[in-house]
């Protein structure tokens, strides 16, 4: 079975959508990269880092304030913030 439009198969149409968010992330660092003063900082903030398996309402608020805590701290410090 392949798409009929552009002849991918299952298979690849499925490494393709793994590949997505990879690929998004080099754009969006490229964007970044371009629209930002070399002087600048970029602190890139995964919310991988922050929200992992969230099993009740305690979980759900303590992550967030983490990542809340995170992100003003990095602005204070006065650096343009990348979320990802």
């Amino acid at each position: 079975m392949a798409c009929r439009a552009c002849r991918a198969t299952v298979n690849q149409m499925e490494s393709d959508l793994a590949a997505l968010d990879g690929l998004k992330a080099q754009a969006l660092a490229q964007v970044v990269k371009i629209t930002t003063p070399p002087e600048t900082k970029v602190v890139r903030v995964r919310l991988s880092q922050f929200f992992s398996t969230l099993e009740s309402e305690d979980a759900i608020r303590q992550a967030v304030e983490r990542l809340r805590d995170h992100l003003l701290k990095l602005h204070q410090e006065g650096v343009k913030i990348v979320v990802e």
